[in-house]
């Protein structure tokens, strides 16, 4: 229940961000991209279909980068998720929800021992 709400939360954001074109993009590509009922492996592999994609927005290649870092820190990979959210921000740097998301991984790398919570969900509501 909760991945669903995780990945209902995550693509309600693609859609109010205000990226109309992101409907072009394949949209089962996309939800297996942020589906957390589906294994990582599965999920980068839909990320990365979606960034090789020619036809994409700077803000719509920011989105899924966000996406494919938040699969990174559930495998704690957090150099790669730094550095897909460092991406992310150069390419949509009014987007407060990326600093957001990089503060709390250099924040989680710093304390290993700290329980998983790769939920965007707790940005996506958080006022700036």
């Amino acid at each position: 229940m909760r991945c669903r709400r995780l990945a209902a939360v995550v693509f309600a954001m693609l859609c109010v961000s205000g990226v109309a074109a992101l409907a072009e993009v394949n949209e089962i590509t996309m939800r297996a991209c942020i589906n957390y009922n589906m294994s990582a492996n599965y999920r980068l592999d839909a990320c990365a279909k979606l960034l090789a994609g020619q036809n994409l927005q700077p803000k719509e290649r920011a989105l899924i980068l966000s996406a494919r870092a938040n699969i990174y820190v559930g495998m704690q990979d957090f150099e790669k998720a730094l550095a897909d959210l460092g991406e992310a921000i150069r390419l949509w740097p009014e987007n407060a929800t990326f600093q957001r998301a990089r503060q709390a991984v250099i924040e989680r790398q710093k304390t290993p021992g700290a329980q998983k919570n790769t939920s965007l969900e707790k940005f996506a509501n958080k006022k700036v």
